[in-house]
């Protein structure tokens, strides 16, 4: 047996309506083997949902078994509401968290300041990956 392709091209108009009745036919009798609600992936709902838009809602209810017409396009404007949402781009509000290791560094400093008694900045003289060196207002803690 043939391609479908070549079943199409081979016959006349009549072949294309023979064979349009076959794959309706066949259609039929497979769709009632199916359970009542087949399970998709979705790159699978993505692909139904981009072949649906193309060829629309009047089309997709006379085509459409898994799925509704409407579910089938909300699938595409949910698809396309994903890929233009930005939210790789988004920053988000205030400012970014510091490292652990700088959290603890601070931590480490601000017990050393309040055991000397100290009200303004502050020189850190000792070395640290962290802090070669570093000047700190007590604000900052």
């Amino acid at each position: 047996m043939g391609t479908l392709a070549g079943l199409y091209n081979g016959a006349g108009e009549s072949g294309v309506a023979v064979a349009d009745e076959y794959l309706a036919a066949e259609n039929r009798i497979l769709r009632a083997r199916l359970p009542s609600r087949l399970p998709l992936s979705d790159p699978g709902r993505e692909t139904l949902a981009e072949i649906g838009k193309r060829l629309g809602r009047k089309a997709l209810a006379q085509v459409a078994v898994v799925a509704k017409p409407d579910t089938i396009l909300a699938w595409y404007r949910r698809l396309i509401a994903q890929k233009f949402d930005g939210s790789k781009y988004r920053s988000y509000p205030g400012r970014p968290r510091i490292s652990p290791e700088v959290e603890a560094l601070l931590v480490q400093m601000a017990r050393r300041i309040l055991a000397g008694g100290t009200t303004s900045k502050v020189n850190f003289p000792w070395r640290n990956d962290l802090s070669p060196r570093l000047t700190i207002s007590l604000e900052t803690l």
